[in-house]
């Protein structure tokens, strides 16, 4: 493909009109006339020499060298899409916007004004029309060919300070009436003049804009800077077109009596107030049968007036409203609609410069990023601290617009780090916003001054919680019905009207109420102005944690497991909390507990390297220092996570000193599983004789003190150190480990001992065994979401497909195990156990370095379900026994 053209280029955009209505009428099968139509567009841009360089929806992009290429392909492509035969009985009409400008790539796209220009020309115009800038007419009109064109003067488009005068080409075949422009000068409006672009919210206007048309009134919803204003303003101008009569904006941020509300609309619409006469009568005769569009800016701090607005509807049928408020105004008809945050990329996944480029969170800081910096560019080296900054910030547009702002005196690492200490960065923005919005802090301090005193408490109190609460956690910690005197449900319910708490819908079904980080900095600003409610908070908060985690900890241990895992999930940010607050009070005692309670859930989930530096600082604490069976715990929970990390100097060292304790103490059934865990650290050396001993030591004592969990363990131990010499009794021993651990419904330790079993049977040649043995287990941990053992289970099949013959698949899935490893925080058995032999090695002798080097990169390349799905297809690999098991 040639490259494309820079400099003086013309432009051309196309876009369906009425696209959406013709999708409701049409379904799926709207798809294939949009292809048809994308078809013969794009087969009279490349006619004429021209380059499609993107499509959006039913949108098309393309550009040429010469302007009059460009008006060739719009005519030739009118020509074409009016001469078709559109099925269903439709008339299928195109919109098309030339404009001529500077040509400026960014990366594979355009950028500059002129794109944005040439896209306001084609929605100014309607289906079957062809509108060109002045600059475009002037350019064809100094060449050889000529144009007809009809002149439709000086029009003024959204988002643009300049106006421009807009033409439409004229041809035999072409449509020549058409109705008035859709422009901003066409129709009356007094909607604010924006001096900033207008970022990634198609959808949600093409929403909001169906919503208008279908409703009465709609109202605008959200926290503190979701861009709700914004939102409303940008769908009234792409309606304006469609109110004869114009759009009209009210702003009632200033109003601070709910009395006015009626006065400050008649205002807006010219309406006199009369004595004796209700002010809406009077307004709807001035309005009359007029077609209008009213937008009511900022309505939560005057609910009590919205009566006025539902009677102002009802008398002027012709009427229909926009509202932005932080709370619905709960009259008539009304129809609600939730303004989100900007969803934004998860900052723990590494993802690519380009890929992070098109989260919308991100396009918006990049654009206010460049009001203060026009050099700045999104890369690879702050490409990472742009998506920490705008995940803190929730994917608010108010909040990332403000830290854009600090890159005045800050690169985007160093936002990143003082972002993470709470809001002060936040408190100067732009001072022609009203005062509430000029500061982050302000805007969330509107909502909070217009709750009662207990709601405001309430608020104040989660912020207690990091990363939200259910309901029992809520009343448990917070105790609003015993000391705010208010029923936690309903002050959570006027939370949520405000704006000010989100529910969250769980698989398990318990709703959770979280705040926005925003607004929960916020909140624990507010409390550390009183130490000893905080301090107090605080205390709830962590013996509410360790209650929890306990009950976990048997979940963890049974048929609950899924759920048990779902539940500490949303509760991650919690724990974290309330470990942070015992290494600050120096409570080793209970955060021993709580960590012993969850290690395996931060072994299944990846969380080895924090909780393993979590339960070290634990174990540093002075009150952790005395040889109690609580410090043994905290020894074994260290060397358990350090184990799945193949660190055996760090097991073995934490596991031995655990067992030294418990032998002082004389606690016989925890010295038989401290040996069985000294042994698995001998197995992280390779020292397969000690752990044979080991095990064989505590073997008979877990069998004789009825310790069935510690049985169960040593014996799939000891089925995998016999999997290559003894593979029947490798096998026995796994068969007696697998009945036990399904008698006590343990599906980890299940899935664990098909993984296990997986090896023995692949040691033992029968490759079909080993692979029904992981396709069982496959099923169980994709249940769980247990990275760990997918990790695992992607192992052991790159063995069994390596053995097979299956080069580049075994390749592929040692890699993507890798990748989990590298990425995910996968934790590693002991090589001993594993038995995997080194995959790349073993397929470069069968195809080659070069090929083992493209199928490693491909593998690593696979997101965990492409790579689940492929281990999928390898276990139901049909493979013969490939030796005999003797």
């Amino acid at each position: 493909m040639d490259p494309l053209p820079t400099g003086p280029v013309t432009f051309l955009f196309t876009d369906v009109e009425g696209s959406t209505r013709l999708l409701e009428r049409l379904g799926p099968a709207f798809g294939s006339i949009l292809t048809r139509q994308a078809e013969l567009i794009r087969a009279a841009v490349l006619e004429s020499g021209g380059h499609v360089f993107g499509t959006e929806g039913d949108a098309l992009f393309a550009v040429f060298a010469a302007p009059a290429d460009a008006v060739r392909a719009a005519r030739a492509s009118q020509t074409a899409l009016a001469a078709e035969v559109w099925p269903a009985g439709i008339s299928l009409r195109v919109r098309m916007g030339v404009h001529t400008g500077e040509g400026t790539l960014g990366g594979d796209n355009y950028v500059g004004l002129d794109v944005h220009r040439v896209a306001r020309i084609a929605a100014s115009g309607h289906g079957g029309q062809i509108v060109a800038s002045g600059s475009t007419r002037e350019a064809v009109d100094h060449g050889p060919e000529r144009f007809a064109w009809l002149d439709l003067g000086e029009h003024r488009l959204k988002d643009l300070e300049r106006p421009e005068r807009l033409y439409q080409l004229t041809a035999d075949g072409l449509i020549r009436q058409f109705p008035p422009l859709r422009t901003v000068s066409t129709r009356p409006n007094n909607l604010p003049v924006e001096m900033t672009s207008f970022i990634a919210r198609g959808t949600e206007l093409q929403t909001i804009g169906s919503l208008v048309r279908s409703s009465r009134l709609v109202t605008l919803t959200g926290p503190a800077g979701t861009g709700k204003t914004r939102l409303a303003v940008e769908t009234a101008r792409e309606l304006l077109g469609e109110f004869a009569d114009g759009v009209q904006f009210v702003d009632l941020s200033a109003v601070g009596d709910a009395e006015l509300v009626g006065p400050t609309i008649g205002s807006t619409l010219g309406a006199i107030e009369t004595p004796g006469r209700p002010l809406e009568q009077v307004i709807a005769e001035t309005q009359g049968g007029r077609e209008s569009l009213l937008v009511v800016d900022t309505f939560e701090h005057l609910l009590a007036g919205a009566p006025f607005l539902g009677r102002l509807l009802a008398l002027v049928p012709r009427m229909k409203a926009i509202v932005t408020s932080r709370a619905p105004l709960r009259i008539a008809g009304e129809q609600e609609y939730a303004v989100e945050p900007f969803p934004t990329p998860d900052p723990r996944h590494s993802e690519s410069v380009a890929e992070t480029a098109l989260n919308p969170a991100i396009q918006l800081f990049v654009e206010r990023a460049r009001a203060v910096r026009p050099s700045f560019e999104l890369n690879g080296a702050n490409a990472n601290a742009v998506r920490a900054i705008v995940a803190r910030l929730d994917g608010l547009p108010l909040a990332i617009e403000l830290g854009a702002a600090w890159l005045r005196v800050l690169a985007p690492a160093a936002i990143a780090e003082r972002l993470a200490s709470g809001l002060p960065m936040l408190d100067s923005g732009a001072r022609d916003r009203p005062t509430r919005q000029q500061t982050l802090r302000g805007a969330i301090a509107w909502s909070y001054d217009l709750l009662a005193p207990p709601d405001q408490a309430l608020l104040l109190r989660l912020g207690i919680f990091s990363g939200g609460a259910d309901l029992a956690a809520v009343e448990a910690v917070c105790a609003p019905q015993e000391e705010l005197g208010l029923d936690a449900f309903t002050g959570l319910a006027t939370l949520i009207d405000a704006n000010l708490v989100r529910q969250v819908e769980t698989d398990h079904g318990d709703p959770r109420f979280r705040l926005l980080e925003t607004i929960r900095d916020f909140a624990r600003d507010r409390l550390s102005a009183d130490p000893g409610l905080l301090d107090a908070l605080g205390r709830r908060h962590v013996d509410y944690v360790l209650r929890v985690a306990l009950e976990r900890e048997v979940d963890l241990r049974g048929a609950g497991l899924a759920t048990a895992l779902d539940r500490l999930d949303h509760d991650h940010d919690n724990l974290r909390a309330a470990l942070r607050w015992c290494l600050d009070q120096g409570d080793a005692e209970t955060g021993i507990r709580i960590a012993t309670a969850v290690w395996r859930y931060w072994q299944i989930r990846g969380h080895l390297t924090e909780g393993r530096r979590l339960v070290t600082e634990l174990l540093a604490l002075p009150a952790a220092t005395a040889r109690t069976a609580r410090r043994a715990d905290g020894l074994t929970t260290l060397g358990s996570l350090a184990y799945w990390q193949v660190d055996a100097p760090a097991t073995t060292s934490a596991y031995r000193e655990a067992l030294d304790i418990h032998r002082e103490l004389g606690d016989t059934d925890r010295i038989a599983t401290a040996l069985s865990n000294l042994a698995f650290g001998a197995m992280l050396d390779s020292d397969t004789a000690e752990a044979a001993t080991l095990f064989g030591e505590s073997l008979p004592i877990h069998r004789e003190s009825g310790d069935t969990r510690g049985l169960a363990a040593t014996l799939v131990a000891l089925g995998l150190l016999a999997a290559s010499d003894a593979p029947v009794e490798g096998r026995a021993m796994m068969a007696e480990a697998e009945a036990l651990y399904r008698a006590l419904d343990d599906r980890y330790w299940v899935s664990q001992v098909q993984i296990g079993t997986s090896v023995v049977e692949r040691s033992a040649g029968d490759l079909g065994a080993a692979r029904a043995r992981l396709a069982s287990a496959i099923v169980m941990v994709d249940d769980l979401e247990d990275v760990s053992a997918t990790a695992q289970i992607f192992d052991q099949l790159a063995s069994v497909d390596l053995a097979a013959g299956h080069w580049e698949r075994a390749v592929r899935l040692a890699a993507a195990a890798s990748r989990l490893r590298d990425e995910e925080g996968a934790g590693r058995p002991p090589p001993a156990f594993a038995r995997v032999p080194d995959i790349r090695a073993g397929a470069a002798a069968a195809i080659g370095s070069e090929r083992v080097a493209e199928a490693w990169a491909d593998g690593r390349r696979l997101p965990r379900a492409a790579a689940a799905e492929l281990a999928r297809q390898s276990a139901a690999e049909p493979t013969p026994l490939l030796v005999s098991p003797e």
